[in-house]
């Protein structure tokens, strides 16, 4: 038997208590494999940690989660077994009078990855389209981060900060009871779909609304779509291309100039008025325009999409 997991004596200091338990935060790794580590309890016993008698009585395999592609079962088992197991070793020392710090730490630690791990059953991913850099700030193609930013403001989210992982930058917060996350990716507008691709990958079941600028609807207008085609936009076709699907909600923002036909998508025409800023005449329709914009998000996000539609699409 590996000198690492000999039972100890009955007359074990706490220290060897403590050293015995600290291959826990050694195998981090195995919270993300495809099986719950069996010799995390086999080691609180071995500790005098836990009693046999205060391990459910389980049977083995149930411990385990058989290697599968079925992602929603594994997290399940890590959200019905892990928690409880952590639980019942910290009930365990603390009825201990010389209780170490340093292990509580660690534990703390390992408790943070679980809670990381256990993702909200409900999760509203919301995408703001544009171009990073003050190059674009404020431009026709920006309108995107431009509605983000003022419902982050509006709803007390924290500053949007990179996450290189996501190409991104994120904000987190709680609207309605449900966790919302809010992204600005950073890969330019034609690209956007890599950025989205990565940040759905963090949830098993989020929901997608994706906000832009649409050269068809004229300066001032909103509307409320879903399932629907890219309608030749670069930053939503790439999105499509990147997840795979259409079916998420569009907030399309109106951008096209007064007095001016929307010009074919791709031509250097539409290219032009797209990265062009907002003229002085136009600025006070672009602010209520955006207030419009992010209070039917809003709205959305408490009343449902068939709401919003009726209330927005006039």
């Amino acid at each position: 038997m590996n000198r690492n997991t000999e039972p100890l004596s009955e007359n074990a200091t706490q220290e060897q208590k403590v050293v015995a338990l600290r291959g826990i935060s050694n195998q981090k790794k195995c919270l993300f494999e495809n099986k719950i580590p069996v010799f995390w309890f086999q080691t609180a016993v071995r500790a005098n940690l836990l009693s046999h008698e205060s391990i459910p009585s389980i049977p083995r395999e149930e411990w385990r989660v058989a290697n599968t592609k079925n992602q929603t079962t594994m997290q399940s088992a890590y959200v019905f077994i892990l928690p409880p197991f952590f639980l019942f070793v910290l009930f365990s020392l603390e009825k201990r009078a010389n209780l170490n710090y340093t292990f509580c730490k660690k534990a703390c630690q390992l408790l943070k990855i679980i809670k990381k791990m256990i993702q909200c059953k409900n999760m509203i991913l919301i995408i703001g389209l544009g171009n990073p850099g003050e190059k674009f700030k404020n431009t026709r193609h920006n309108a995107g981060f431009m509605v983000l930013d003022k419902f982050a403001k509006e709803n007390n989210f924290p500053e949007f900060k990179l996450q290189k992982k996501y190409d991104s930058l994120v904000s987190e917060n709680v609207v309605n009871d449900e966790k919302t996350i809010l992204a600005k990716p950073q890969t330019f507008m034609n690209d956007s779909g890599k950025a989205a691709k990565y940040l759905l990958k963090s949830s098993t079941r989020p929901g997608l609304i994706v906000i832009h600028d649409d050269i068809d609807l004229p300066l001032g207008k909103i509307k409320i779509v879903k399932d629907r085609g890219s309608a030749g936009h670069k930053g939503v076709e790439s999105i499509i291309k990147n997840i795979g699907a259409k079916n998420f909600i569009r907030l399309r923002i109106g951008i096209q100039p007064k007095q001016s036909r929307s010009p074919n998508h791709g031509t250097e025409k539409a290219k032009e008025i797209v990265l062009k800023k907002f003229t002085k005449e136009e600025q006070k329709i672009i602010d209520e325009m955006i207030d419009k914009a992010a209070e039917s998000l809003d709205f959305l996000l408490k009343e449902g999409l068939d709401k919003a539609m009726n209330e927005y699409n006039k």
